[in-house]
């Protein structure tokens, strides 16, 4: 596994518990708060409050094993990031970029 690759799945294992199970504003200490636009069964992303040049993108590993990450955007960036996994997620987050 590539060193970027390695860096990516440890940083979003990392925030994991943190945004997914902590809900809105749990990723304060990372940017300013995450804002979940939403979180269903196959679907899920947000927006981070922040300033650029930081970014960040949600991600996703879906049931059936592939791998899903959404648009990057600027920190601030009210657009946000959406993941969507037909086969549902076995885990989710959003990443700092």
């Amino acid at each position: 596994m590539s060193m970027s690759v390695t860096r990516t799945f440890v940083g979003a294992a990392a925030l994991a518990a943190a945004v997914v199970l902590g809900g809105a504003g749990s990723a304060s200490a990372w940017y300013g708060d995450f804002h979940k636009t939403v979180d269903h069964a196959n679907q899920f992303g947000g927006w981070i409050d922040g300033n650029g040049p930081d970014s960040y993108r949600a991600i996703g590993v879906c049931k059936d094993g592939s791998s899903r990450t959404g648009v990057t955007r600027w920190a601030g960036d009210r657009r946000g990031s959406i993941v969507t996994c037909s086969s549902g997620f076995s885990w989710r987050t959003m990443e700092h970029v």
